[in-house]
């Protein structure tokens, strides 16, 4: 419902490519827990495929810890969908177990 700027569309490239720097990526901690979560209709993941990706990515590092958990049928914003309340007890537990 807003106009971003192009300040806004510099930084989040730039987060992009930060986020997917295998250089970076390889400096993370091995012990850090890390959950990748998406709709699974969510375009901007290319439909989980981007999604994926990012998720091989750090899968091929040394973090130990990875998950990724698609929310089938949900879009951009998981804790917004109809079904938020699963999503929401998902991300309870996965903290729960890591803490």
């Amino acid at each position: 419902g807003f106009v971003c700027t192009s300040k806004f569309f510099e930084d989040m490239l730039d987060g992009i490519e930060l986020a997917n720097n295998p250089d970076l990526i390889n400096r993370l901690p091995s012990d850090l827990s890390l959950l990748i979560i998406s709709g699974s209709e969510d375009p901007v993941g290319l439909y989980s495929k981007g999604v994926r990706k990012v998720y091989d990515l750090y899968r091929n590092s040394e973090i130990s810890d990875i998950t990724l958990r698609l929310v089938e049928g949900a879009r951009h914003e998981v804790l917004n969908e109809t079904d938020c309340q699963k999503t929401e007890k998902y991300l309870a537990n996965w903290i729960t177990q890591r803490i």
